[in-house]
């Protein structure tokens, strides 16, 4: 079985999605993303983490619109593709091919992995960044 995204909007297999070698992301690493938490199908907080990207986008010039109702069926998409309901969805947007207008193409993608949790003295101690 194939695992499933989302890139620039279009749902497909994972082995089967291509980025330019001239995305600004993997060029110069210009880009944002954000870690949603997802509980028995449910992407938690999924608006919150939407505005802190446009928000952040906005910070660093980048013109970044992602639809809530849009993006939250992408992710049931997703979480029946890839069968999983407790996972981990990720949201990245880079400022696209550098050969390409700033705004005029952004890369997005959207993928999601089963939740996994740290371990349990983590949650207990803590852990040092």
């Amino acid at each position: 079985m194939s695992d499933f995204i989302v890139l620039n909007g279009q749902i497909t297999a994972a082995e089967d999605a291509h980025i330019s070698a001239f995305d600004a992301g993997f060029l110069h690493g210009a880009g944002l993303f954000e870690t949603i938490r997802v509980l028995r199908g449910t992407a938690l907080n999924l608006t919150d983490h939407l505005e802190r990207l446009t928000e952040s986008g906005r910070c660093l010039g980048m013109n970044i619109e992602l639809d809530r109702e849009i993006t939250n069926g992408w992710i049931s998409d997703l979480l029946e593709l890839n069968n999983v309901s407790d996972a981990r969805i990720r949201i990245t947007v880079t400022r696209g091919d550098t050969r390409q207008g700033a705004d005029d193409a952004l890369t997005s993608v959207v993928s999601a992995a089963p939740f996994e949790p740290y371990a349990p003295a983590l949650y207990e101690k803590g852990m040092a960044v």
